[in-house]
């Protein structure tokens, strides 16, 4: 989708909004709230599906998946109990996010945490990283974007989503998010992920905005905020996580502290 079409879909999109006609209820879209066990189940199975869905028609799978705590549930029940569901040596993991400058050697890089909890033990085919093990970076970032399309694009994005409603490290406020590159983090996420670094690298939200199928997962009181602004917020620079309902299908699930009132 480009800007022109980006900005027509989004004046419509709060035009239905102001109605009460919810982008999340119309097909084929969907939003689930349920307990911490049940939506664990239910992303992991969600995800086995769209795997899937996807190789039954073609050669391999484009995903991209957020590391962290979020999803660390149903990483673990995809190794537990779907490890041999689906082919996943047909899956090419696209990273989405790391640290500037930190290696997937290193356990604070997101590429550690995806190897540990989901790449290695699925035996996930191919997982695209934006730097080598000391920190190197494999490519630039505009390079980087050109070999994810050259695949045909993200089939199916996996996210977790930080409590000011950034995705990847598209931060609210930020300039130009719409092409990979190097970001500055907001002290808030550093906070959150308990971490010193200052810079990342990050797929844009062009990429992540024109995946064919999103999974969002929100859960806890804090994430609250975040599930308010991809549900209801205008879509804009200070919301970038709204840029998701652009995807042409998008699967919201919250636990109930995690849900706005009314849902």
């Amino acid at each position: 989708m480009n800007a022109t079409s980006n900005l027509a879909a989004g004046v419509a999109q709060q035009a239905s909004t102001a109605t009460g006609d919810h982008w999340f209820r119309r097909a084929p879209h969907s939003l689930e709230v349920m307990d911490a066990v049940p939506l664990a189940a239910a992303v992991a199975t969600r995800m086995v599906e769209l795997v899937g869905e996807v190789l039954s028609r073609r050669p391999y799978v484009v995903m991209t998946t957020s590391s962290g705590r979020t999803l660390r549930p149903a990483y673990a029940l995809l190794r537990e109990e779907y490890r041999s569901a689906v082919d996943w040596t047909r899956v090419i993991c696209v990273q989405m996010d790391e640290y500037l400058g930190v290696g997937g050697a290193d356990p604070r890089s997101t590429a550690f945490d995806l190897l540990h909890e989901f790449v290695e033990p699925l035996g996930v085919g191919r997982f695209i990283c934006f730097q080598d093990t000391s920190g190197a970076a494999c490519c630039t970032p505009a390079e980087f974007e050109q070999q994810v399309l050259a695949l045909g694009g993200i089939d199916c994005a996996i996210h977790g989503v930080g409590r000011n409603g950034h995705i990847g490290f598209n931060e609210p406020g930020a300039p130009a998010q719409f092409a990979t590159r190097i970001a500055t983090l907001a002290e808030s996420t550093r906070i959150a992920n308990g971490v010193d670094f200052r810079m990342g690298v990050t797929l844009g939200l062009g990429l992540l905005g024109n995946a064919r199928v999103s999974v969002v997962v929100l859960r806890g009181a804090e994430k609250r905020s975040a599930a308010e602004a991809l549900l209801f917020h205008p879509t804009g620079p200070d919301n970038p996580v709204a840029h998701l309902r652009y995807c042409g299908k998008v699967s919201v699930y919250l636990d109930p502290d995690a849900a706005p009132p009314g849902l």
